[in-house]
């Protein structure tokens, strides 16, 4: 009976340090002049480079609950999600092997991506600004962020079709993807 009260006060003690946090995901994005709340998020290792975990984060209008990564940008493609950002952060330089916490930066180059039925008609659209605030971290198996941006981002193939402005704040667990599937 001992062994047992020890190992369930471990047990607690445990969930207690490495989970203490509760999942958030907030963000909004404002299109054509309308304000779009994204309230559920996911965030996936998808990959390892010279030890630093690779990620990807999505916040989402609606629940993301059988999204699939593996399924890539057809996850959105008929507004299941509702208005959705999938942000594909890279690894900041500073970052040294195997010594968390990581950073990671969202530059130009880089992708942060937007489903939305207002801009592109749920087709995947690029974000390719430079973003004004950010911060990305990886810790514990935890993918922490905040972004920011504002100005005007035209649809190139409907200018009347705008983004004036994207944020994102998240706390989430990192999942891992799973095995690729077999067709």
């Amino acid at each position: 009976m001992k062994l047992r009260v020890v190992f369930s006060s471990l047990l607690v003690l445990s969930c207690t340090a490495t989970g203490a946090a509760n999942p958030e995901a907030a963000g909004t994005v404002v299109i054509n002049g309308k304000t779009t709340t994204l309230s559920h998020g996911r965030a996936w290792q998808n990959g390892v480079a010279m030890g630093i975990p690779l990620v990807s984060v999505i916040l989402a209008e609606k629940p993301l609950t059988d999204l699939d990564w593996w399924k890539g940008d057809s996850n959105f493609a008929e507004g299941q999600r509702g208005a959705a950002l999938r942000i594909d952060p890279s690894p900041d330089s500073s970052n040294e092997r195997d010594k968390p916490p990581y950073r990671y930066r969202v530059s130009e180059d880089y992708e942060i991506k937007l489903h939305a039925a207002d801009f592109r008609g749920w087709n995947a659209a690029t974000l390719t600004k430079e973003i004004q605030v950010q911060e990305i971290t990886v810790k514990d198996g935890w993918v922490r962020g905040k972004l920011e941006w504002k100005g005007t981002l035209a649809n190139p193939f409907d200018e009347a079709q705008t983004i004036t402005a994207f944020s994102a704040t998240f706390h989430l667990p990192m999942e891992a993807m799973g095995p690729m599937p077999v067709e």
